[in-house]
């Protein structure tokens, strides 16, 4: 059984260890986001705390970026792509806390299904291999109703406080994970520990409201809801283009697993609720409580989840645990004549994951003549806006040997796409020569003061100290 557990919880990560060394953004999916994490963290590094009176590049307008935090120390003794090990460590955590969730519910052998079918998610993976912060949100989130339900099995106190302690620590990520809150309070709740259920409520209104204080010292607002809510146009969650991931984009597992995964999910809700009633039961009202508020997320906010995957996070984990449920009433583990058939069913669903990771994610097949798979841009070797491999991230590194300090003294030369332009993630190539340079950009817009020069030559350049000139496919810098 320990065996099984290690393989299950732990196995499908090690085939995301080659996405460490992919530079510095991954292209392929939402390169803003790990630009925006890179240079939180930087700021973290140079200036502390003083960080939150200004922006850096694509900054999130949430939270107190815990991932970054966490990714300070590393991205400090010098490794670039310090948050992806903070995302692939926390989601082997989430996993493992998700199994032991799932014990409560399902029994210990059928709970393996549960980070089983979480590593088979490849929204779940996407999610594990980018300097993003859904993995630690996860795992903090799963965490709070863990140590929740520790204090109501065993009355200790001192898993009471952990589970506030990981709630407020959820919220200064990227203030969603508040939504764990209703199923902890309504766990509270449903025995009659009515204290603890104020207390959740008490934490969680303070968390949200000092985290939203902190964000306003920068020169922005705390987040983009005004922008992205459903207030703004109710009616997109009548359009089938907003449901339908599959005919926007190739062929490919992720987009199948998005389209699907909301509207499965709400299925799961009704059956959850469905059971509820009949089976009136703690562990049920968790789940329904859970999955209602993980589902709130891209309901809430339609308009920026149809661009952004990771809206789905805190579907996730419920999801799983509920499919898990879903098949052990089926299929008991503890039958003897299914227990060699649970194992093989395990045994292939963690074989599935690792596989997908490597075929799908690390594109190790990639560039052949494999159906689809070939088609997989790798971001291991992949060119970045039709620059040869490397250079951009070699010009990067070269840069650090000037000793720059403000990236208005860098001058790109050349044609950078930076014409239609407005932010980093919009022109890949600099972006990623930025982030290899070590240098800090206190402003979150490219065409904003404190951001580096274009210029279509060397001619008449003033106020540079060094250029990276782009010709063709290749780059070089050199003094001004």
């Amino acid at each position: 059984m320990k065996f099984k557990r290690i393989v299950t919880i732990l196995g499908p990560s090690f085939a995301l260890l080659p996405l460490l060394a992919a530079p510095m953004p991954t292209m392929n999916s939402h390169p803003a986001v790990e630009i925006a994490g890179y240079y939180q963290s930087l700021s973290l590094v140079r200036d502390g705390f003083v960080s939150y009176t200004y922006l850096t590049p694509l900054e999130s307008y949430s939270a107190l970026h815990l991932h970054s935090i966490l990714s300070s120390p590393l991205l400090a003794l010098g490794y670039t792509a310090a948050g992806r090990v903070v995302s692939l460590v926390a989601a082997v955590i989430a996993a493992f806390l998700v199994y032991q969730l799932a014990t409560r519910f399902i029994g210990e052998q059928m709970a393996l299904l549960a980070p089983a079918f979480l590593w088979l998610n490849p929204v779940y993976v996407r999610l594990s291999g980018r300097w993003w912060p859904e993995t630690l949100g996860i795992a903090l989130t799963v965490g709070v109703l863990y140590t929740g339900l520790r204090y109501l099995e065993t009355n200790d106190k001192q898993w009471y406080v952990c589970s506030l302690i990981l709630l407020v620590l959820g919220v200064t990520n990227h203030m969603w994970e508040a939504s764990i809150a209703l199923p902890l309070f309504i766990a509270f709740l449903w025995s009659n520990e009515y204290m603890e259920a104020t207390g959740v409520g008490i934490t969680t209104l303070v968390a949200v409201g000092l985290t939203w204080w902190i964000t306003h010292l920068q020169p922005s607002g705390a987040s983009t809801l005004t922008h992205f809510g459903v207030h703004n146009d109710p009616s997109i969650l009548l359009s089938l283009d907003w449901w339908n991931y599959i005919t926007k984009f190739p062929i490919h597992p992720l987009p199948i697993a998005r389209t699907f995964l909301l509207p499965i999910a709400i299925l799961l809700l009704i059956y959850c609720v469905w059971r509820l009633t009949t089976d009136r039961n703690l562990e049920m009202a968790i789940l329904v409580a859970w999955l209602f508020s993980g589902i709130l997320i891209p309901i809430g906010l339609p308009l920026g989840a149809d661009n952004h995957l990771y809206y789905l996070w805190a579907i996730l984990a419920p999801f799983s645990i509920g499919i898990s449920l879903i098949i052990s009433e089926i299929m008991p583990a503890d039958h003897p004549d299914l227990i060699p058939t649970f194992s093989i069913t395990l045994a292939s669903i963690c074989t599935i994951a690792a596989m997908y990771i490597l075929v799908f994610e690390a594109a190790m097949l990639g560039g052949t003549s494999v159906p689809i798979a070939g088609s997989v841009d790798s971001p291991l070797t992949g060119s970045i806006d039709g620059i040869e491999q490397g250079e951009a991230k070699t010009a990067g590194i070269e840069l650090r040997e000037y000793d720059i300090e403000h990236a208005q003294d860098i001058v790109f030369v050349g044609d950078w796409g930076q014409e239609q332009a407005t932010q980093y993630h919009h022109t890949p190539a600099v972006s990623r020569v930025l982030i290899y340079s070590n240098v800090l950009i206190r402003d979150r817009g490219l065409t904003e003061n404190q951001g580096p020069q274009f210029a279509e030559n060397e001619n008449g350049l003033v106020g540079c100290e060094v250029m990276v000139i782009r010709d063709g496919t290749r780059i070089t810098t050199k003094a001004c």
